[in-house]
């Protein structure tokens, strides 16, 4: 992402700004991610921490406002796996998206009390962009099929062909947050991972999937009480976290996918 950042810097005379992470912002960073967002899902404290250094730096150096893209990949197909799905399956998942989507900007904003603003989900533009036919969201563009095809090429002058066009690449990576996984690995022992896993699961009614997710729900631990759902709610089988309806995602432990559960009160 830095490189594509760069790239604009240079184009317009702007104030750019970069925050190298080290270890100890880090756990700072995660720790904080963790209570905002209430939950121990290992990509959205991935993404989210993003997010969190990003807004922290802006607020550090007298911002009180930022403009986000919040909303272009929904509306616009711009995640990798729906280019493999046929029109029908994209329309439903479209719709299911529009219609379960949020984003974590908005709750890190007003915790680092940053104004948000989030154009692509103005009412007026937000129902114009749904109308738009799915052969202008995804089509190919020199030999590649590419998501977000209309809106990359409206502003294809203003930022550049190199970055209108750019390959998709989640945040996590684009940052370099993706080694998280690979730190947590190589710190937490293989017979503290075991024990742990077998207490939460016995105690908490909690499937710890890896060390990643082991490290974020111990920090979870220390904020909230182990996830439950009142009765009549549908429940996460993973974590038994409230989910919404018959979702088959988990925003408390990110577990997918699932078939929620009934709740008829913890074992």
């Amino acid at each position: 992402d830095l490189m594509y950042a760069n790239i604009i810097a240079e184009k317009y005379p702007i104030r750019h700004l970069v925050k190298h992470l080290t270890m100890e912002d880090t756990n700072n960073v995660i720790e904080n991610v963790v209570r905002i967002m209430k939950s121990f899902d290992p990509m959205e404290i991935r993404n989210t921490s993003v997010i969190y250094s990003s807004l922290k730096e802006l607020k550090d150096n007298g911002f009180n406002s930022i403009m986000t893209g919040d909303g272009g990949d929904e509306l616009f197909v711009g995640y990798i796996y729906m280019l493999k799905l046929d029109v029908g399956k994209l329309e439903s998942e479209l719709k299911k998206l529009w219609h379960t989507m949020n984003f974590s900007s908005i709750i890190v904003g007003k915790e680092l009390v940053i104004n948000v603003k989030t154009p692509y989900l103005d009412k007026e533009f937000l129902e114009f962009a749904k109308r738009i036919p799915i052969e202008f969201k995804i089509r190919e563009q020199d030999g590649t099929k590419v998501g977000k095809w209309i809106l990359r090429g409206c502003f294809e002058d203003c930022v550049t062909k190199d970055v209108a066009w750019r390959k998709k690449m989640p945040l996590e990576v684009g940052a370099g947050i993706n080694v998280f996984a690979e730190h947590f690995n190589s710190t937490i022992s293989d017979g503290y991972y075991l024990e742990k896993i077998k207490y939460y699961a016995s105690h908490d009614l909690v499937r710890i999937r890896d060390k990643e997710h082991l490290y974020y729900y111990k920090i979870y631990r220390q904020f909230f009480d182990a996830p439950k759902s009142e009765e009549g709610e549908s429940r996460c089988p993973s974590c038994i976290g409230c989910v919404r309806g018959n979702s088959r995602f988990c925003r408390t432990c990110g577990a997918f996918p699932i078939t929620p559960i009934q709740h008829v009160g913890r074992l």
